[in-house]
């Protein structure tokens, strides 16, 4: 795992290498966004992250949470999950003046939850309602994040991205495709002419 780790992370840098010179940011300030995305994944459920990211230049530097969560409305025993929290840093590749790539990877911490033993049950066999609840079971781990988010800039403010994310830890690396916003300073303002 840790071999195919050292790969992945050697060939996104390599590829931002030869990253065209940044046309989005002629005046070299700090840039930021903060976003949000929903999407699939490699576990049963619902995959979403949030982030928060500065850059400068063609630099990033990212705080992200982002997880896999079974959904059923309503079941009250607990829901297996994956989790993590991590930063990261990376490059952001302009192709033009509408869109972007963020190439990225760092470390996390990730939380797994498991269902457990069953601890309470209330009713009879045949009852009309039945209560089962599990104790939750959770494990933490490190884990190395990469990401490759391709951003549709709307405007200065705002753009619409496509996000693949994964997740590679020792025992329970998981991956998201994503379709998320993010609003904040993302380019300077167009100057006309």
């Amino acid at each position: 795992m840790k071999k195919y780790s050292l790969i992945l992370f050697t060939l996104c840098f390599n590829f931002s290498s030869f990253a065209q010179k940044d046309s989005l940011h002629n005046n070299y300030k700090t840039y930021f966004g903060l976003g949000f995305s929903l999407g699939g994944g490699s576990e049963a459920g619902i995959f979403g992250d949030a982030l928060f990211y500065l850059q400068r230049k063609n630099n990033y530097a990212q705080l992200k949470t982002s997880g896999i969560q079974e959904v059923d409305l309503f079941d009250d025993r607990p829901l297996p999950s994956i989790s993590d929290i991590s930063f990261t840093i990376g490059k952001s590749i302009p192709f033009n003046s509408g869109s972007m790539l963020q190439v990225g990877a760092g470390l996390g911490m990730v939380k797994k939850v498991t269902r457990g033993n069953r601890v309470i049950s209330s009713g009879e066999k045949g009852c009309l309602i039945c209560i089962t609840s599990y104790e939750p079971v959770r494990s933490y781990r490190l884990g190395v994040p990469f990401e490759l988010r391709y951003h549709f800039l709307l405007d200065q403010t705002a753009s619409i991205y496509l996000g693949l994310s994964a997740n590679i830890n020792q025992s329970d690396s998981y991956a998201g495709l994503s379709l998320g916003v993010c609003i904040g300073q993302l380019r300077d303002r167009k100057r006309k002419p």
